[in-house]
Formats: structure tokens, C-alpha cells, sequence
């Protein structure tokens, strides 16, 4: 995972799909997309004060499509 971006509020990340993160049917798994978002708010919360990152008390995701080994997925936290 890299940073491409930060400031107050708001993250994006870009990540590049390895193999270890794909399920049984070759995309990624929702496991690892929910860590993703999951890391991803805790930093956008982290951008505007480092002392307070925050707990996930609930976390829902809609999934649209799937990614594969070698695509790049970018991810924004707000």
C-alpha cells in the first residue's frame, strides 16, 4: 500500500493486487478489502490529529466488481 495523497480528513492509497490477497476464484478477497478500508479510515482520521485514530464500530462494504493479480486498486478515505 502507498500514500499517493494526505491532508486534513483525507487519504488515498493505491494498492497493487498480489496473489496472497486473491480468494479461491482468483479476486480479491472481501477479507482483505475490508482491512483495506478498515486501515484506510484510521489513517484519514489520523490526518487530522495523530492522537486520535479512532475504533470501527461498524464497517459495511458494496462490492460492484472484482479485482484480479496485477490490477492496482485505489482506495480514498475521507
Amino acid at each position: 500500500m502507498t500514500i499517493t495523497a494526505i491532508q486534513d480528513g483525507h487519504v488515498t492509497v493505491s494498492v497493487s493486487i498480489e496473489p496472497n490477497l486473491l480468494n479461491s476464484y482468483g479476486t480479491v478477497h472481501g477479507g482483505a478489502t475490508g482491512t483495506l478500508i478498515d486501515i484506510v479510515g484510521t489513517l484519514a482520521l489520523l490526518s487530522r490529529d495523530v492522537t486520535k485514530p479512532g475504533v470501527t464500530v461498524e464497517l459495511s462494504a458494496s462490492y460492484t466488481s472484482s479485482a484480479k493479480a496485477g490490477d492496482t486498486l485505489r482506495i480514498e478515505g475521507k
